[in-house]
């Protein structure tokens, strides 16, 4: 399963859950806080488009 963006070579969502899952595992007693960015629009493109895009 690919983890990086063919064209960027950025993280892809793949990755992002693997590493997020890892991550919230491995700290028991450590606060967590995870932060999500909604760009305007986007959910146009991945719906017109598709997630690939």
């Amino acid at each position: 399963m690919a983890y990086f963006d063919n064209l960027t070579k950025l993280p892809n969502n793949t990755y992002m859950k693997e590493f997020l899952g890892t991550k919230i595992k491995s700290k028991k007693n450590v606060n967590k806080a995870i932060f999500l960015i909604n760009l305007k629009n986007f959910r146009t493109i991945n719906i017109t488009l598709g997630f690939e895009v």
